[in-house]
C-alpha cells in the first residue's frame, strides 16, 4: 500500500511517499516493510536551472548537492532495498519450504513415534509370551528331568558321534557314568551287560533311521530290551541316537513260564488220544490236535484262525453243534456227555460225545471255548453187539442145551453098550464144543465155511494126504456153521469107524462151489469116499445119518443126499445161500 505524507525534519516540512508492504514469512503475525521515499525526489522532476542564473548562492548550491548526493544515495538504497527485498523473498520461500519440510518431518517423527509406541507394545507382549516360554519350559524341563529320573528306564543320549550327551540316572545298573562322561566316546566306556552288536546297532538306527531292537542279559543276571532310535529335533533333523534299556527280567520270566505252560499243555494236547479243539469267541480255531484232524479228515497242518463250520467237509456246519456252542458262550456252563450223530463222507454215521467248556484267559482276553470229543461210534455199536450176543447167547445156550439132550437121547438110544454110549456121547460134545470155539473167536458173527470143515476134519487126518478140500470162501451164520460142522463130524465120525479112514489107504475130497447169482445163488458141497473097504448100505438109519439129511437139510434151508456107492459114501449138499453171503477166493 503507498501514501503520501509529509514529515518534519526541524522546522522544515518535507513531502514523501511511504509504500507499507507484508514480507512473506508465515500466514499468521507476517512482518511489514515501510520505505520512505521523498515525494519531490520520486515525482517531480529535477527542475532546470534557470538560465543565467549566476548568481545562485553557496548555500543553495551546496543544497543541490547535497540533494544530489542524497539522491544518489536514495537511489542506492532502493536499489539495495529491492535487492534485498528479492533476497528476502527468496528467503521466505526457502524459510516456507523448510517449514513444510519441517512440518512433514514433524509428522513423520509423530507417525514414528506412534509406530515406536506400537512396537514398544509389541515387545512388552513378545517379553510377556517369552517369559510365559521360559517358565513353561523350565517347567517341562523338570518335569523331563524328574520323569526320566525317577523312570526305571536306563536312557542314553548320544550324538552323531556316539559321544554322551546326557543320561539318565537309571543307567547306573549297566554303566559306571560319572558326570564328566558327559563327552566322551561310549566306546571307551567299560558295560555291565553283554551287548557285542550295540555300536553296529546304533550305526545301523542311524544309517536307516528305524529302532533296532534286541534282548541283552546283565553281568547281574537281568534281561534289558535294548532299544536304539533315532535323535530327532524340532526341525527333523537327526542329530545323533538314544539307547534305552527296559528291564524284562519279571516279563521274561513270566513269558518263560507262560511258554514252558503251554508247551505242556500243547504236548498234553498232543498226546491225548480223543480229539480236542480250542476255539475263539468267533468260533475260530486256535488249537486242533492231531486226534481231532485224523478223525475230520482236516489236512491242514495247524488249521488256526478258521472257523469251526468249515472244517473238513463241512460235518461241522449243523443246528445241534451251533446250539451247543451258543450255550456255551451265552450261558457260561459246562457241557457234559452231549451225544452228536454226525455223517463223516470218510467214516459213514458217527456217534460222538462232545464235552465243552470255557476258558478264562488273563489280561482282558477274551474266554476260550475248550471242546473234548470221544468217538463212541464203536462203543455203541459194541453196547448194541454185545446185547445182541447176550440174547444169542441165551437162545444158544438153549439151543446148545436141547441139541445136547438130543445127542444124548438119540446117542442112547441107538447105542449097543454103555460104553460104545460113552465115547459116541464124548465124541459128538467135542464136535460141538470145537464148533463154538471156533464161532467164538468170531465172537458168534459166523464162520467161514473152510475154517469150519478144516477145523472139523482136522482131529481125524491120520495121514496128511488124506483129506483133500477146495472151495472158495463162504460165510455162514452161526446157526448155520454149527450145523455143518456136527454134519460133517458126524460124516467124518463114520468114516473113521467103517469108511474111508478106517484104514490106511482111504481118502476123501471135500468140495463146494457156489452156482447161480443174486438171490438165485446156490451152494453144492459134495463129500466124497474112496479108497476104503466095500461099503454097504444100513439095514437101519442111525442118529448121524438122521442129523446129516434130515437136521443139517433143515437148518439150511436145502437138501441132503447120501449115496452108499461101493467105492465109498457120497454126501451131496445143496442148499441157498443168502445175498449177504460173502464170496471169497479160492484155497
Amino acid at each position: 500500500m503507498t501514501v503520501d505524507a509529509r514529515i518534519r525534519e526541524g522546522k522544515t516540512d518535507r513531502p514523501v511517499t511511504m509504500t507499507v508492504m507484508p514480507l512473506p514469512a508465515s500466514e499468521k503475525d507476517a512482518p511489514l516493510l515501510v520505505t520512505f521515499v521523498p515525494a519531490a525526489l520520486r515525482h517531480d522532476p529535477e527542475p532546470a536551472a534557470p538560465s543565467g542564473d549566476h548568481d545562485a548562492s553557496a548555500g543553495e548550491q551546496a543544497l543541490e548537492a547535497e540533494l544530489k548526493a542524497a539522491r544518489a544515495e536514495l537511489q542506492n538504497t532502493i536499489e539495495h532495498q529491492e535487492t534485498t527485498n528479492e533476497e528476502l523473498k527468496a528467503a521466505n520461500e526457502e524459510l516456507t519450504s523448510i517449514n513444510e519440510e519441517l512440518q512433514s518431518v514433524n509428522e513423520e517423527l509423530e507417525t514414528s513415534k506412534e509406530e515406536l509406541q506400537s512396537f514398544n507394545e509389541e515387545l512388552n507382549t513378545v517379553n510377556g509370551q517369552l517369559q510365559h516360554k521360559i517358565g513353561e519350559l523350565e517347567s517341562a524341563t523338570n518335569d523331563l528331568n524328574n520323569l526320566l529320573a525317577g523312570s526305571e528306564i536306563a536312557t542314553l543320549f548320544l550324538d552323531e558321534d556316539f559321544c554322551i550327551r546326557w543320561f539318565t540316572p537309571a543307567t547306573k545298573d549297566l554303566f559306571s557314568f560319572v558326570a564328566t562322561d558327559i563327552g566322551r566316546p561310549i566306546a571307551h566306556l567299560a558295560r555291565k551287560f553283554t551287548d557285542e552288536s550295540l555300536l553296529e546297532d546304533m550305526e545301523t538306527a542311524l544309517k536307516k533311521l528305524s529302532p533296532v531292537e534286541v534282548e541283552v542279559p546283565s553281568d547281574a543276571g537281568r534281561w534289558y530290551l535294548r532299544r536304539v532310535l533315532p535323535y530327532r529335533t524340532r526341525d527333523n533333523r537327526i542329530a545323533g541316537v538314544v539307547v534305552t534299556f527296559s528291564d524284562i527280567t519279571d516279563l521274561k520270566r513270566a513269558l518263560d513260564a507262560t511258554n514252558d505252560a503251554r508247551v505242556f499243555a500243547e504236548t498234553i494236547v498232543r498226546t491225548v488220544q480223543h480229539p480236542l479243539l480250542v476255539l475263539d469267541k468267533q468260533l475260530r480255531v486256535q488249537t486242533a490236535n492231531r486226534a481231532f484232524r485224523e478223525l475230520f479228515a482236516v489236512f491242514e497242518e495247524e488249521p488256526k484262525g478258521r472257523l469251526i463250520f468249515d472244517l473238513g467237509t463241512g460235518e461241522w456246519n449243523n443246528p445241534p453243534l451251533r446250539s451247543l456252542l451258543d450255550e456255551v458262550l451265552s450261558a457260561d456252563e459246562d457241557i457234559v456227555d452231549f451225544e452228536v450223530e454226525q455223517d463223516l463222507h470218510h467214516l459213514g454215521r458217527q456217534s460222538m460225545m462232545l464235552n465243552a467248556c470255557r476258558l478264562p484267559q488273563e489280561g482282558g482276553l477274551d474266554d476260550l471255548i475248550l471242546i473234548a470229543i470221544e468217538d463212541v461210534t464203536a462203543r455203541k455199536r459194541f453196547d448194541e453187539h454185545r446185547e445182541v450176543l447176550v440174547n444169542e447167547l441165551n437162545h444158544r445156550i438153549k439151543n446148545v442145551m436141547a441139541t445136547v439132550q438130543a445127542i444124548a437121547s438119540q446117542t442112547l438110544r441107538s447105542a449097543t453098550s454103555v460104553e460104545n454110549a460113552r465115547a459116541d456121547f464124548g465124541a459128538r460134545l467135542v464136535a460141538l464144543g470145537n464148533s463154538h470155539d471156533l464161532l467164538t473167536r468170531e465172537n458168534w458173527a459166523g464162520a467161514d465155511l473152510r475154517d469150519i470143515v478144516t477145523d472139523t476134519v482136522k482131529p481125524l487126518a491120520a495121514r496128511s494126504d488124506c483129506f483133500r478140500i477146495d472151495g472158495p470162501r463162504l460165510w455162514l451164520t452161526p446157526s448155520n456153521a454149527l450145523s455143518m460142522a456136527m454134519a460133517l463130524h458126524e460124516l467124518a465120525t463114520n468114516a473113521a469107524k467103517y469108511g474111508a479112514l478106517s484104514n490106511e489107504s482111504g481118502s476123501i475130497e471135500i468140495i463146494w462151489r457156489l452156482a447161480g447169482n443174486a438171490s438165485k445163488r446156490r451152494l453144492i458141497l459134495t463129500w466124497t469116499e474112496s479108497g476104503g473097504p466095500p461099503v454097504v448100505s444100513p439095514s437101519r438109519t442111525g442118529f448121524g445119518s438122521r442129523l446129516v439129511q434130515q437136521v443139517l437139510a433143515a437148518e439150511l434151508g436145502g437138501k441132503v443126499e447120501v449115496a452108499y456107492e461101493a467105492s465109498g459114501i457120497v454126501c451131496k449138499i445143496d442148499a441157498p445161500m443168502p445175498d449177504n453171503q460173502t464170496e471169497g477166493g479160492t484155497g
